[in-house]
């Protein structure tokens, strides 16, 4: 959203939203750059057509590297057509396994969704619908031409019935994806005494992944909110408790996690967390790969110094 976020900002944390799973993270749809370098310098790299990279494709190392490298001053995109129509289809089901089994089989459909999104009790009722406790939903949306739409919608509703849905409908609400996308500032708006976690997975992995993380929240008390980007692999988690025990659960969900312990990133908290637990988690083996393209970029360290992993 424009109020909240510039292109160079969602570029540097490489921000996705529930879309990400039709295009893609911004790196695989930024074609070109403009950036200024440590020495003021303003650098190409890229360009504005999709062939156009000889040697290294540097828009991928400032996407994502957090204002560390260099300003991001011009980006140019690759773009995709407007579907000529879009449907949403949501269910509820009294599992999390037969959620994340309908949204295995609605995005192996010809017309795979452009978003499918898993939320549980506590989520849904915030964006509006009528939900048991311990129940799961899933908001998945369609786009194409008015007949591919109408055909997904009607293939979704078959496999949300096959996976013992106990409630289906198509969402007409006009604001429902508006407000999905900002469900991790609502979260944080709602509760800004606690912390919001992002937890990367395989896509295949991630209803095994929710269950981990149910676990850990539970064995300390803790009542997640949670919702998931369902098949690109995104989990975003709302812990709220005391600062001790919020240090506690991030810690051994991050060894649950091993041998991917940095897939766990807090992305906010309050300023005592931060201070008593790494935001990015462990560096990793690769990190020194890290701190030499930072010297070798910004040599002063005069980027966003100590901000990014591993103090870099």
């Amino acid at each position: 959203r424009a109020e909240r976020a510039t292109i160079g900002g969602v570029l540097a944390t490489d921000a996705s939203g529930a879309l990400r799973l039709r295009f893609g993270p911004a790196r695989d749809f930024t074609l070109g750059m403009r950036v200024v370098n440590a020495h003021g310098t303003l650098i190409k790299c890229g360009g504005k057509v999709v062939k156009n990279v000889a040697g290294y494709e540097m828009t991928k190392l400032y996407i994502g590297s957090l204002g560390t490298l260099a300003l991001i001053a011009e980006a140019t995109f690759k773009v995709f057509p407007k579907p000529q129509e879009e449907i949403t289809f949501v269910a509820a089901f009294a599992t999390l396994g037969d959620a994340d089994a309908t949204a295995r089989t609605l995005w192996n459909l010809t017309t795979a969704p452009l978003a499918l999104e898993l939320f549980d009790s506590q989520i849904a009722r915030g964006l509006g619908f009528e939900t048991k406790a311990s129940e799961w939903m899933i908001a998945a949306r369609f786009g194409g031409t008015q007949s591919l739409a109408r055909a997904a919608l009607d293939k979704a509703i078959r496999a949300a019935k096959e996976n013992n849905t106990r409630e289906f409908a198509e969402a007409r609400r006009a604001s429902l994806w508006d407000d999905i996308a900002n469900l991790p500032i609502t979260l944080r708006d709602q509760n800004p005494r606690g912390a919001i976690v992002r937890v990367a997975c395989a896509p295949a992995r991630v209803c095994e992944t929710i269950e981990t993380i149910l676990q850990c929240a539970h064995a300390n008390s803790i009542e997640p909110k949670l919702f998931a980007h369902a098949r690109a692999g995104i989990i975003h988690v709302g812990l709220d408790g005391e600062i001790e025990i919020l240090k506690k659960t991030i810690a051994e969900l991050r060894a649950a996690r091993a041998p991917n312990p940095a897939s766990v990133v807090i992305e906010a908290a309050p300023r005592a967390l931060k201070e008593k637990i790494s935001v990015w988690g462990e560096a990793g083996a690769a990190h020194f790969l890290n701190q030499r393209i930072k010297k070798q970029f910004d040599p002063q360290n005069i980027f966003n110094p100590g901000r990014f992993v591993g103090g870099l």
